[in-house]
Protein backbone atom coordinates (compact mmCIF):
# COMPACT_ATOMS: atom_id res chain seq x y z
CA UNK A 1 0.00 0.00 0.00
CA UNK A 2 2.71 2.48 0.69
CA UNK A 3 4.36 1.45 -2.41
CA UNK A 4 1.08 2.50 -4.27
CA UNK A 5 0.72 6.18 -2.22
CA UNK A 6 4.87 6.56 -3.11
CA UNK A 7 4.17 6.04 -6.91
CA UNK A 8 0.66 7.87 -7.30
CA UNK A 9 2.57 11.01 -5.33
CA UNK A 10 4.89 10.66 -7.77
CA UNK A 11 3.07 10.61 -10.73
CA UNK A 12 1.29 13.48 -9.38
CA UNK A 13 4.33 15.79 -8.79
CA UNK A 14 5.56 14.71 -12.27
CA UNK A 15 1.86 15.84 -14.15
CA UNK A 16 2.11 18.72 -12.20
CA UNK A 17 5.65 19.92 -13.86
CA UNK A 18 5.42 18.43 -17.18
CA UNK A 19 2.78 16.55 -19.52
CA UNK A 20 3.25 12.89 -19.22
CA UNK A 21 1.45 11.00 -21.32
CA UNK A 22 -2.23 11.47 -21.05
CA UNK A 23 -1.58 13.62 -17.89
CA UNK A 24 -1.70 17.67 -18.39
CA UNK A 25 1.53 19.58 -16.94
CA UNK A 26 1.93 22.72 -16.10
CA UNK A 27 4.76 25.01 -17.30
CA UNK A 28 7.24 23.78 -20.38
CA UNK A 29 10.63 23.57 -19.22
CA UNK A 30 13.35 24.15 -22.11
CA UNK A 31 14.93 26.91 -23.70
CA UNK A 32 12.53 29.94 -25.29
CA UNK A 33 13.88 30.01 -29.41
CA UNK A 34 12.98 31.92 -32.19
CA UNK A 35 10.63 31.02 -34.55
CA UNK A 36 11.46 28.94 -37.51
CA UNK A 37 10.79 30.38 -40.85
CA UNK A 38 10.13 26.52 -41.78
CA UNK A 39 8.92 24.00 -39.34
CA UNK A 40 10.20 20.72 -41.49
CA UNK A 41 12.29 20.13 -39.22
CA UNK A 42 9.29 18.67 -37.11
CA UNK A 43 8.50 15.70 -38.96
CA UNK A 44 10.63 13.49 -37.47
CA UNK A 45 9.27 14.70 -33.89
CA UNK A 46 6.26 12.49 -33.35
CA UNK A 47 4.59 14.28 -30.52
CA UNK A 48 5.14 17.96 -29.07
CA UNK A 49 4.25 19.80 -26.00
CA UNK A 50 1.62 22.50 -26.13
CA UNK A 51 1.40 24.67 -22.93
CA UNK A 52 -1.97 26.97 -22.99
CA UNK A 53 -3.91 29.54 -20.57
CA UNK A 54 -2.48 32.03 -17.98
CA UNK A 55 -2.09 29.42 -15.34
CA UNK A 56 0.42 27.15 -17.99
CA UNK A 57 -1.60 24.17 -18.79
CA UNK A 58 0.46 21.65 -20.84
CA UNK A 59 -0.10 18.81 -23.06
CA UNK A 60 1.25 16.08 -24.89
CA UNK A 61 -0.19 16.61 -29.00
CA UNK A 62 0.43 15.74 -32.72
CA UNK A 63 1.51 18.39 -34.81
CA UNK A 64 2.29 18.56 -38.03
CA UNK A 65 4.16 21.04 -40.15
CA UNK A 66 3.08 23.09 -43.65
CA UNK A 67 5.29 25.68 -44.84
CA UNK A 68 5.82 28.28 -42.53
CA UNK A 69 3.09 26.78 -40.27
CA UNK A 70 2.46 24.61 -37.53
CA UNK A 71 -0.44 22.86 -36.86
CA UNK A 72 -2.07 21.35 -34.17
CA UNK A 73 -5.82 19.45 -33.09
CA UNK A 74 -7.83 19.09 -30.54
CA UNK A 75 -9.80 15.46 -31.31
CA UNK A 76 -12.12 16.32 -28.95
CA UNK A 77 -12.92 19.93 -30.59
CA UNK A 78 -14.09 22.57 -28.17
CA UNK A 79 -14.26 19.59 -25.07
CA UNK A 80 -10.96 19.53 -24.56
CA UNK A 81 -9.64 22.31 -21.80
CA UNK A 82 -6.58 23.15 -24.10
CA UNK A 83 -8.57 24.31 -27.08
CA UNK A 84 -10.85 26.15 -24.72
CA UNK A 85 -7.47 28.24 -22.69
CA UNK A 86 -6.61 29.17 -26.46
CA UNK A 87 -10.31 30.03 -27.11
CA UNK A 88 -9.30 32.33 -24.61
CA UNK A 89 -6.60 33.43 -24.38
CA UNK A 90 -4.48 32.61 -27.87
CA UNK A 91 -0.83 32.43 -26.72
CA UNK A 92 0.72 29.66 -26.05
CA UNK A 93 3.85 28.28 -26.03
CA UNK A 94 5.41 24.72 -28.35
CA UNK A 95 8.01 23.03 -27.19
CA UNK A 96 9.62 20.49 -29.65
CA UNK A 97 12.48 18.62 -28.22
CA UNK A 98 14.27 20.95 -25.87
CA UNK A 99 13.32 24.32 -27.87
CA UNK A 100 10.19 25.78 -26.57
CA UNK A 101 8.43 28.80 -29.31
CA UNK A 102 6.38 31.52 -28.09
CA UNK A 103 3.15 31.45 -30.69
CA UNK A 104 -0.21 32.52 -31.52
CA UNK A 105 -2.62 30.25 -32.05
CA UNK A 106 -5.68 30.92 -34.15
CA UNK A 107 -8.89 28.09 -35.03
CA UNK A 108 -8.80 27.49 -38.67
CA UNK A 109 -11.88 27.16 -40.40
CA UNK A 110 -11.16 27.75 -44.31
CA UNK A 111 -12.07 24.15 -45.81
CA UNK A 112 -8.76 24.13 -48.54
CA UNK A 113 -6.36 24.78 -45.14
CA UNK A 114 -8.63 22.28 -43.40
CA UNK A 115 -7.84 19.68 -46.45
CA UNK A 116 -4.08 20.35 -46.62
CA UNK A 117 -3.67 19.94 -42.75
CA UNK A 118 -5.46 16.81 -42.89
CA UNK A 119 -3.51 15.26 -46.01
CA UNK A 120 -0.05 16.59 -43.71
CA UNK A 121 -1.46 14.56 -40.78
CA UNK A 122 -2.63 11.69 -43.21
CA UNK A 123 1.33 11.17 -44.35
CA UNK A 124 3.26 12.47 -41.10
CA UNK A 125 0.74 9.31 -38.64
CA UNK A 126 0.33 7.00 -41.89
CA UNK A 127 -3.29 7.49 -40.95
CA UNK A 128 -6.21 6.96 -43.23
CA UNK A 129 -7.75 9.98 -44.74
CA UNK A 130 -11.29 8.33 -43.86
CA UNK A 131 -9.99 7.71 -40.44
CA UNK A 132 -8.14 10.71 -39.51
CA UNK A 133 -9.43 12.48 -36.61
CA UNK A 134 -8.60 15.66 -37.87
CA UNK A 135 -11.78 15.81 -39.84
CA UNK A 136 -13.98 16.44 -36.90
CA UNK A 137 -11.26 18.16 -34.81
CA UNK A 138 -10.40 21.81 -33.90
CA UNK A 139 -7.27 22.57 -35.84
CA UNK A 140 -5.00 25.68 -34.60
CA UNK A 141 -2.36 27.44 -36.73
CA UNK A 142 0.60 28.37 -34.54
CA UNK A 143 2.38 31.49 -36.03
CA UNK A 144 4.66 33.78 -34.42
CA UNK A 145 3.69 36.26 -31.96
CA UNK A 146 4.68 40.17 -32.80
CA UNK A 147 7.90 40.67 -32.23
CA UNK A 148 9.43 36.94 -31.90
Amino acid sequence: MVRLCVALAAVVLLAGCEPLWVLPGGALAGTETRVPDDWKFSDAVATVQLETGADAYSVNVWGVAVGPHFYVASSRGGGSRWAQHIVQTPAVRLRIDDAVYPLRAARVEDEGELATVIAAYVRKYEVEQDENFVTTAWVFRLDAREGS
